[in-house]
């Protein structure tokens, strides 16, 4: 008797690159079933995510493979002999990627079915797609309980914010004014500006997506 065994295509994920590090790589011994990354409820085996281009291996004829940056974390996108990283792809470009988690040596990285070039508006949208939906990823955790906040409390979150909201435009401005072409260096921010914390300023503007590193150690801005 014939077995008609059907495989189905598991759905691409739209999520930050830091779910996918952080979660269990989880290897299927099912027949046709693939591995996944476990997180929460969630079990992702195809990806999909936009990211900026911050280091590329390439040979003679073809790119072997490309580290990708979406604002929270890196992830190697991988070539091989039959499904080789085509396309003219540079440092700092914005790519679009869809494709299969894998696992190699205990680090994670994808495997390619679709890389196409896109901008830095659908990589906003993209980072407000996430945030909608991050509650569908992240767990709740339960000890959490609404209390009541002082008056004295709110001013001082405010006058917080407010303070770090300017500090944000100083270095946004800074790299703006001085930014040539290829960056500006993270130590030449942290010494022209005076700013308490900058450089973990700087490292969360980095996570938001504010900013991106489009070269080792310097910055540009998302604009």
């Amino acid at each position: 008797m014939e077995t008609n065994t059907q495989r189905i295509r598991q759905p691409a994920y739209k999520v930050p690159i830091n779910i996918l590090t952080i979660g269990k790589y989880v290897k299927n011994d099912e027949e046709f079933a693939p591995n996944f990354i476990e997180i929460g409820d969630m079990k992702i085996s195809r990806a999909n995510i936009i990211g900026i281009i911050v280091n590329i291996d390439k040979n003679e004829t073809e790119t072997n493979s490309l580290i990708i940056d979406d604002g929270t974390g890196k992830m190697s996108i991988m070539g091989f002999e039959n499904t080789p990283i085509r396309g003219d792809n540079s440092v700092g470009d914005i790519i679009n990627v869809i494709g299969r988690i894998r696992e190699f040596n205990n680090e994670k990285y994808i495997a390619p079915e679709i890389i196409k070039k896109t901008d830095e508006r659908w990589m906003k949208v993209r980072k407000l797609e996430i945030e909608k939906s991050r509650i569908n990823i992240e767990e709740e955790d339960p000890s959490t309980e609404n209390t009541e906040i002082k008056e004295e409390e709110i001013e001082s979150q405010e006058t917080e914010t407010n303070s770090t909201i300017d500090n944000h435009e100083k270095i946004t401005q800074y790299i703006k004014n001085n930014d040539q072409g290829n960056g500006v260096e993270i130590e030449e921010i942290t010494k022209s500006i005076s700013i308490n914390e900058c450089e973990k300023l700087i490292e969360n503007m980095l996570k938001e997506g504010d900013i991106f590193e489009n070269l080792p150690g310097k910055v540009k801005v998302l604009e």
